[in-house]
């Protein structure tokens, strides 16, 4: 004889599992809209007082977020899995008020924040509008479009075939001489010279606008 026998249970809603991961959405300031859920199969627990409690972890799928589930029942652990959601996530972002051609500055005039579900658009967009302002354009960049950080560059403090001052220290000794920059470059970085008096190319640390040392 086979005798089959079965604890009193119920099956955990779906519903509760979706409240358990928009109190880690609200709990985490995000915007998101759950479009679906995946789990592996009907979740089964002990009748009685029951909470449902969510933890958040990556994946690296866009729109795909995983969470750990765990359900308790009158205070005691009675199941515990894992559910990836599909979602909407909408965030405030810094867009282009304006077509900005390449090698422009961006300056604040031309940022202003826009809702935007952050799983239509680029991975590598720039979240915050005081991270552009300031910054040069590497390509064109058409109204209303998001700021890609591989997009934006910090602009040269000297540009090629500027002329620069370059500054030579030697211990208490000082010297300065005039010469043509070979190489754009930012504050701190080495580029080449060429001094117009002895037409020596050599490398040059850039200081400030106009002024490097050797």
């Amino acid at each position: 004889r086979v005798i089959e026998v079965r604890r009193a249970g119920r099956s955990l809603l779906t519903s509760e599992i979706e409240q358990a991961i928009r109190m880690v959405f609200e709990r985490e300031g995000r915007q998101a809209d759950i479009k679906k859920l995946h789990y592996s199969s009907e979740i089964q627990i002990p009748p009685g007082d029951t909470t449902v409690e969510a933890i958040s972890f990556q994946t690296n799928v866009p729109g795909r977020n995983g969470f750990q589930i765990e359900a308790s029942v009158d205070g005691q652990p009675a199941a515990k899995f894992n559910v990836f959601a599909q979602v909407d996530e909408w965030l405030e972002l810094p867009t282009a008020t304006r077509a900005i051609k390449r090698g422009e500055v961006v300056n604040e005039s031309d940022v202003v924040r826009a809702r935007l579900n952050i799983n239509a658009i680029p991975r590598d967009i720039a979240r915050d509008p005081h991270s552009v302002i300031g910054l040069e354009t590497k390509q064109n960049i058409d109204s209303g479009e998001v700021f890609r950080q591989s997009a934006l560059k910090i602009p040269p403090v000297v540009t090629t075939g500027a002329r620069v001052t370059a500054l030579y220290r030697a211990g208490l000794m000082e010297a300065t001489a005039s010469a043509i920059a070979l190489e754009d470059g930012i504050q701190n970085q080495r580029i080449r010279i060429r001094n117009e008096s002895s037409k020596k190319i050599i490398e040059a640390k850039v200081i400030e606008p106009g002024l490097v040392m050797v």
